[in-house]
């Protein structure tokens, strides 16, 4: 997920309440070829506080291919 100019604070539910995950084998290949790091989650410009969240990876990595 890619967030532009956001301005504000993403507030969870607490810890295992409020979970941010992948699809399993997600496809980055490109993102690999340009040297690009891939991620769940982005933001760019803005201001942005996360509290009380949890990001979890199904399958324990975060994409399929490896560099």
């Amino acid at each position: 997920m890619e967030i532009h100019e956001f301005y504000g604070v993403f507030t969870g539910a607490g810890k295992g309440k409020s979970v941010i995950t992948n699809t399993p084998n997600l496809p980055c290949e490109q993102k690999w070829l340009d040297d690009i790091m891939p991620s769940l989650l982005t933001f760019i410009g803005g201001n942005v506080a996360m509290t009380n969240m949890t990001m979890h990876l199904q399958d324990g990595r975060p994409v399929s291919a490896e560099k």
